[in-house]
């Protein structure tokens, strides 16, 4: 709530697996026509202020090297106002706090971010070097990508299956 001016408050924040905060995760709110950029601090808080009020925004994190989930949250930023509700000193929040999210570091050769490298990800990286489109969506990453060609191909295939055959 601002003391002049209007808009509203979402934030949340960004930790990794070990529950420890995770800092410069770029976090971009759509909604209303309008698009907000914040990045986390080193406490993996992050905040959006004086947005449009009475809006569905959609929050979507990123930082390279990390699977975040989940990928997007929806929600919906109400209206702070002063509107006798509660009383004449208790004015309603509009405002979205706990927005949380998890991250996890991405793993070299994992293909479908399963956290493992296993024969499905050989099987992905090879469908995408023939240009077969695998069952699961496929992102490249500096840490999926195993000869930072910024390619899926022959390369994390080899890796996947020789990963495999030590395990």
């Amino acid at each position: 709530i601002y003391a002049t001016g209007s808009g509203e408050i979402i934030s949340g924040r960004i930790v990794d697996e070990a529950g420890v905060p995770l800092e410069g995760v770029i976090v971009s709110a759509e909604g209303g026509g309008n698009s907000y950029s914040a990045v986390t601090n080193s406490r993996g808080v992050f905040a959006f202020k004086k947005v449009q009020a009475n809006v569905s925004y959609t929050i979507t994190p990123e930082k390279s090297g990390y699977t975040l989930n989940p990928d997007a949250l929806t929600v919906s930023v109400g209206s702070s106002l002063n509107d006798g509700y509660w009383s004449t000193d208790w004015p309603s929040s509009g405002n979205v706090w706990g927005v949380d999210f998890s991250a996890a570091a991405c793993i070299k050769g994992d293909m479908d971010e399963d956290r493992n490298i296993t024969l499905a990800d050989a099987v992905i990286a090879l469908q995408v070097l023939s240009g077969v489109t695998p069952a699961v969506e496929v992102s490249i990453n500096v840490n999926t990508d195993v000869n930072a060609d910024l390619k899926i191909g022959l390369a994390e295939a080899i890796y996947a299956l020789s990963e495999t055959a030590e395990n």
